[in-house]
């Protein structure tokens, strides 16, 4: 089956959402990238864009998520399965973009006692808003452009507090529906732990 074309975006999808170690990523990378049938699913693309933004190969990823634009056939935007058609509302590629944009660009990972967020700009954006997360009862929004990212609680459960810490900074705690949280942004990308204290 060597030279076969194959669709590795389950395989990649796996490398991050399991947070394999980067060697292990970059490699099934290089492999799935080699053999990935260039009219493969819509999927397939955006799962190739999260694993080079978690590598930090920005250019690369942004080549890999637009190609899944090619998958949007007008009039009223809806997903084929390939580039020339197979299924339509083909929900799986769909998916997948939203994946992308979600774990690719603003970084989000669920953890066990937190939410990671990794904000990154997709190529030619100015701003990017992800509204209505919600974590342990706690709905909120985060918006970011290139030097700020903000994070405003939406809505609160009885007595919970939304903690928003930047790796190595000071968390900020957000306890009313409509208190924000500032965060300066800068060339390289930030990471965040969002968690809850309080009751949940």
């Amino acid at each position: 089956r060597d030279g076969e074309g194959r669709d590795g975006g389950t395989a990649l999808r796996d490398g991050w959402a399991l947070e394999m170690a980067d060697a292990v990523r970059d490699n099934d990378l290089a492999v799935y990238e080699k053999v990935t049938d260039a009219n493969g699913p819509a999927m397939t693309w955006g799962m190739h864009a999260v694993g080079h933004l978690e590598g930090g190969d920005v250019a690369k990823a942004a080549s890999l998520f637009n190609r899944s634009f090619a998958n949007v056939k007008p009039p009223f935007a809806v997903w084929t399965e390939t580039p020339t058609g197979g299924a339509t509302n083909f929900l799986t590629g769909a998916g997948g973009f939203l994946q992308a944009a979600l774990a690719g660009y603003v970084g989000l990972r669920l953890h066990d006692d937190h939410i990671r967020l990794r904000p990154q700009l997709i190529e030619g954006a100015t701003a990017i808003a992800a509204r209505g997360l919600r974590y342990r009862g706690l709905g909120f929004d985060v918006r970011f452009d290139a030097a700020q990212m903000t994070v405003t609680l939406a809505d609160v459960s009885g007595g919970s507090v939304l903690v928003v810490a930047p790796k190595g900074g000071a968390p900020q705690r957000l306890a009313k529906a409509g208190e924000a949280a500032n965060f300066a942004l800068g060339a390289a990308p930030v990471e965040f732990a969002v968690s809850v204290e309080g009751k949940s």
